[in-house]
């Protein structure tokens, strides 16, 4: 049994079940027998992890998804995975498109009442894959489904949809050779420290985002 970190009902989170193979081995297949009080949006196998992105939820609630993996010596694993659903009132956070987020940083180049160009809403759908992808492999994983679209709606706390925005903002004012203001510099650093920290404290064992 594993008990997952908890998400509220309207969250998207992506979750990982690390299947324990011994040295040498390695997983081959998984299969997802069942899921009940959770949507499982999307799952794929990651060489030896399972990565889940998941919705939905009652709140109050806790989901359950049972899972098995076999692998390439010929070990079955079977593992039941439970995600506490958070009542209402403790729900964090907010929802923002990707393209939302890309016109906040977009403000040096457009201007407060612009309006960004295809070609500019298109590069920085690119900077914003290469961002979050880099968090992704850096510790700092914010739990977004990649690739984005503009449309994709990305969920997390408000303190982390800010630091997305302000690093944005200084890689796309570095990209058209515009400067950010020492403030933006210092928050999305300061922003990226505190998904990083965070994410440390999730490592516990069997506990994922």
């Amino acid at each position: 049994m594993l008990l997952f970190a908890p998400k509220a009902p309207d969250d998207i989170k992506r979750y990982t079940w690390s299947v324990p193979v011994v040295a040498g081995d390695s997983l081959v297949s998984y299969s997802i027998a069942s899921a009940s009080g959770v949507t499982i949006d999307a799952d794929s196998r990651n060489e030896n992890d399972v990565v889940m992105y998941l919705s939905g939820g009652t709140a109050s609630t806790t989901g359950t998804i049972k899972l098995s993996g076999a692998t390439s010596q010929g070990e079955q694993f079977e593992e039941t995975i439970y995600i506490p659903i958070l009542p209402a009132d403790n729900a964090v956070g907010h929802a923002e498109t990707a393209q939302t987020i890309i016109e906040f940083a977009l403000r040096p180049v457009t201007g407060i009442t612009g309006t960004a160009t295809s070609d500019e809403l298109d590069d920085g759908l690119e900077w914003l894959n290469g961002l979050l992808s880099f968090w992704r492999a850096t510790g700092a994983d914010v739990g977004a489904s990649l690739p984005l679209t503009l449309s994709t709606v990305i969920y997390a706390p408000d303190e982390w949809i800010l630091a997305i925005k302000n690093n944005l903002r200084v890689m796309v004012a570095e990209q058209y050779g515009r400067t950010v203001s020492p403030t933006t510099g210092f928050m999305a650093s300061k922003g990226l420290q505190a998904i990083k920290n965070a994410r440390l404290g999730d490592a516990e064992p069997g506990t994922y985002y």
